[in-house]
């Protein structure tokens, strides 16, 4: 058996039994159930692809270490659109801070739907005001809001003018919470690019070379010479 058959046998049995003893076995009643098969064989499938392909990024590596390059400059490219929508939302949230006033709020509801979802109420000019603002987007570095529960007083960031236009708790996007999602993307990224980077290139290459020799011999009449 070759490295990469066993390479994908270990990869699919690691991430089936991962993911069966993280979320528990199914139950014997679904065992018939084509849907469970359907994840059960999706999942292997992607662990399967996993370990191979780290082997395939280990192999490369040692044949050829100044693919390493081509892999740096994928990394950067792919992480362009989170770091840019960081940069967009620290000055934006810096525009809007300096024009805003604070005060204090308090935490009215808290329920998890895409994100968590933190309800807030706080009175302006004697006014009251409700808003809702979401959390946990970490590519985007937004606040994740977990640390907060109702009956918590938070700090609220509001436009004079709009009250209701307001920021919750610590404005501004987190960077810890975008350098995790990065190391995520690199981690993923750096297996990808390293594994079929190399092969994605030869094979590019070696097309013009192919088509012209099977052109050579074949005039533009389409009639062969002789």
């Amino acid at each position: 058996m070759s490295r990469l058959r066993r390479a994908a046998m270990v990869g699919a049995v690691l991430a089936v039994g991962f993911v069966t003893w993280a979320g528990g076995p199914p139950p014997l009643s679904a065992v018939l159930d084509p849907v469970i098969w359907f994840v059960y064989a999706f999942i292997g499938l992607t662990g399967a692809f996993a370990a191979v392909s780290v082997v395939l990024a280990l192999q490369h590596v040692r044949e050829s270490p100044r693919w390493l390059f081509g892999t740096l400059v994928g990394l950067l490219l792919v992480s362009v659109p989170g770091v840019w929508s960081f940069v967009r939302d620290t000055r934006d949230t810096g525009r809007f801070l300096a024009t805003a006033d604070s005060t204090r709020a308090v935490v009215t509801n808290k329920y998890v739907r895409g994100g968590i979802h933190l309800v807030v109420d706080y009175e302006v000019a004697g006014q009251a005001h409700r808003i809702t603002k979401v959390g946990d987007n970490p590519y985007v570095g937004t606040p994740a809001f977990s640390d907060w529960h109702v009956g918590d007083g938070i700090w609220i960031y509001y436009q004079p003018a709009t009250p209701e236009v307001a920021l919750v708790g610590d404005p501004g996007p987190e960077r810890r919470a975008l350098f995790e999602s990065l190391a995520k993307v690199w981690t993923v990224w750096s297996v990808l690019l390293t594994a079929y980077l190399r092969p994605i290139v030869r094979g590019l290459r070696r097309r013009p070379t192919v088509s012209g020799a099977q052109l050579s011999g074949v005039r533009l009449d389409g009639v062969a010479e002789h």
